[in-house]
């Protein structure tokens, strides 16, 4: 095998194997990498400025990689521009996301972190036919790779503390999400992709919560909408449930005022 063959990963095999030995060695050097900075930034007596370095640090590292498999997917396997696009989520989410930490934007960590950390989460958990083969070549290594980093960015704002979404971040994180559903089903097939057969957003796979008679692609969002305010809630309890009883409070004091006004 080449070194191009490596680069193209045109000489692998298909070995059928949804968790592979490639996928376990994968996902046991994934977690260990997040775990480690997860503790890393948790830790006190660690001062902030060293954090930041390193955050930024792998900020860049995501965005220059994004720029680099790009640049050999075309030099090597003659990708052409809609063979680059970000087609899926995760790609989206590989350049936003270290662009949104560099930038330090709160909008831009309520529009897409939370979306990419659970997307990333489920690409290893649900891997397909991801790592099914028989040896880690550079397009395996990039997906790895990119995974990983739109993990480990917001793991580590939240554990330095620098991030913390909640329930009044509802709305962005939805707009955010429609965005990914624009370029996985619009853009995508303006693109002459097809999202209908590729299902660029994993929105037809079949999972075990559909219900009979509703499309599978209605229900995955509805499930997904409700999961993700589920886990702003989770991931902010105090603020989020100091927001849902201003919202209530506010809404029974409009109707006592109604009913007095009567």
């Amino acid at each position: 095998m080449s070194f191009k063959d490596w680069l193209t990963g045109d000489k692998v095999t298909n070995t059928g194997i949804e968790y592979s030995p490639i996928y376990w060695i994968t996902l046991s050097v994934v977690l260990l990498i997040l775990i480690l900075l997860i503790v890393f930034s948790a830790l006190k007596k660690i001062p902030n400025i060293i954090k930041q370095n390193v955050l930024i640090s792998i900020a860049i590292f995501q965005l220059a990689f994004e720029v680099v498999w790009r640049i050999i997917f075309a030099v090597f396997k003659g990708s052409t521009f809609v063979n680059l696009w970000p087609m899926y989520p995760c790609n989206l989410g590989g350049i936003i996301v270290p662009i949104v930490c560099l930038l330090n934007s709160k909008k831009g960590k309520d529009l897409f972190y939370l979306f990419a950390f659970v997307g990333a989460l489920l690409s290893f958990a649900l891997p397909g036919n991801m790592y099914s083969f028989d040896y880690m070549a550079f397009p395996l290594l990039k997906s790895a790779l990119q995974h990983t980093g739109i993990l480990i960015i917001p793991a580590m704002e939240y554990s330095m503390g620098k991030y913390r979404p909640s329930i009044k971040d509802y709305p962005l994180l939805f707009v955010g999400c429609l965005i990914h559903f624009l370029n996985c089903e619009g853009i995508d097939e303006w693109l002459g992709l097809d999202p209908a057969t590729n299902d660029y957003m994993y929105l037809r796979q079949g999972y075990p919560f559909e219900i009979p008679g509703i499309p599978s692609p209605f229900v995955t969002i509805i499930f997904a909408l409700i999961v993700f305010a589920i886990l702003l809630i989770i991931l902010n309890p105090k603020e989020s449930i100091a927001y849902i009883k201003g919202k209530f409070n506010l809404l029974f004091s409009k109707q006592k005022k109604h009913v007095k006004g009567e």
